[in-house]
């Protein structure tokens, strides 16, 4: 079917076209072009018996794609959970090693996230920004410190870690306190970030 609605038959040099090509060429259509094909489409059917209106309904919709985009709010829970699967590790290798108040309360990081992804869309933009500001500082409070540990580490060591434990770790030391400082509500003065 694919083939035969991409010219299978009709053309003479026919070549299977990239599925992507089809997307861009349905992209590039304007809505008069769409409405067009959409009738001449329902014309040919009906000429065929395929869409006889004594049985039978077209309707068509618009909907958006159902697609997350990341917000700070996302990215801090997700720098959290790295934070915390390292110092996890880090503890079951050896407990010498991390400092013994070191520690990401991941769970109440995940409480304040779903309270603020889960606010009202009505609710008053103040009552907003302060609980993004708890969050925001929960967060900070606990990835600091752990970014500073890590900052202190022998390279050696962390080369022995396991690829995804590195991974995780390299994303804290490289674009930790950048991302903090990034993600900084626009109503609170920016702190020294050598925690």
């Amino acid at each position: 079917m694919y083939h035969v609605f991409c010219g299978y038959g009709q053309l003479e040099k026919y070549r299977c076209p990239d599925h992507t090509k089809i997307e861009e060429f349905r992209n590039r259509l304007q809505p008069q072009t769409h409405k067009k094909v959409g009738d001449y489409v329902l014309q040919v059917a009906h000429t065929l018996g395929f869409a006889d209106p004594s049985w039978v309904d077209i309707d068509s919709t618009v909907q958006e794609a159902n697609i997350a985009y990341p917000s700070d709010a996302t990215l801090m829970q997700k720098l959290a959970t790295k934070a915390h699967k390292v110092l996890h590790f880090m503890k079951g290798v050896s407990k010498n090693l991390v400092p013994f108040n070191l520690a990401i309360d991941l769970n109440s990081i995940k409480k304040l996230a779903k309270e603020y992804f889960f606010l009202s869309k009505n609710i008053n933009i103040e009552k907003k920004r302060d609980i993004f500001n708890t969050y925001y500082e929960q967060v900070t409070s606990q990835i600091l410190p752990m970014i500073g540990f890590l900052e202190t580490l022998n390279p050696q060591l962390l080369f022995s870690m396991p690829w995804n434990i590195r991974r995780a770790l390299a994303t804290l030391q490289n674009h930790g306190r950048q991302y903090l400082k990034d993600a900084l509500p626009a109503n609170k003065p920016e702190t020294n970030n050598s925690q």
